[in-house]
């Protein structure tokens, strides 16, 4: 038997033909759904939670999307369905989704969703923590790379008043005083070499913190919208986690 749990705003449905030799992708209205599907069922998706497992088979840090949807049958053949769950798991380092879904008919577990909200503020918490670090590295990354730039931009300055001196001194000095100063000429380029060499190398650990900070933004931000759905699902089943 196929089920499908329909929402209110599903208006069309990519649904796969068989045999497999013939496979096309088919494009169904939401009255279409209902003729074609063996027994829907019509639901409205509730109680989101999202938590970490570490499986022996599947390996370390999965993360489950687990959403609860109350649900009844559209035809008589099929018996009331007072409830179904969906459960996505993904690797925390972008491995292949699994998915697997479940019946559930429970009410709202507020003790279930006290932990949920816990376990996502204490996420948020983490990633705020992490986002200050990256904060705080970038800016010093920052300072670094500036401090980097003005000492090439002084060693370029100063090169050119050597050369200019030079010039003069090659023009009216004796043969000793100018390749005194052409001497001192290559041990500013020396200077000046090394400088840019440092500043490549800050410029590079400026990329590095400001890649760091964006994933570290990402995350804070993904770990606050999960706290706000979590608090949102606390107040909508009406639970005191207090």
């Amino acid at each position: 038997m196929h089920r499908l749990i329909i929402t209110s705003a599903a208006t069309l449905l990519a649904a796969l033909a068989v045999p497999l030799a013939h496979t096309q992708i088919e494009r169904l209205t939401l009255p279409e759904i209902g003729a074609k599907a063996d027994d829907p069922v019509v639901g409205t998706i509730a109680m989101p939670h999202v938590f970490r497992v570490d499986h022996p088979v599947g390996g370390h840090e999965l993360f489950t999307h687990q959403v609860s949807a109350s649900s009844h049958a559209t035809t008589e053949t099929t018996p009331s369905a007072s409830g179904s769950t969906n459960h996505e798991t993904h690797r925390g380092d972008g491995a292949d989704d699994l998915f697997a879904a479940r019946a559930d008919g429970d009410e709202p577990d507020c003790e279930e969703l006290c932990d949920a909200l816990k376990d996502a503020q204490e996420a948020f918490l983490a990633a705020r923590e992490a986002l200050i670090h990256a904060a705080l590295d970038l800016s010093r990354a920052r300072r670094t790379n500036n401090q980097a730039q003005a000492a090439v931009n002084e060693a370029r300055d100063t090169l050119a008043t050597l050369q200019e001196a030079a010039d003069d001194i090659c023009d009216n000095g004796t043969p000793e005083e100018c390749d005194e100063a052409h001497t001192a000429i290559n041990t500013q380029r020396g200077i000046l070499a090394d400088a840019i060499d440092e500043q490549r190398n800050t410029a590079a650990a400026l990329t590095s913190a400001t890649i760091a900070h964006a994933t570290a933004k990402a995350a804070y931000d993904a770990a606050k919208a999960a706290r706000d759905a979590a608090q949102a699902a606390v107040d909508e089943a009406e639970c005191n986690c207090d």
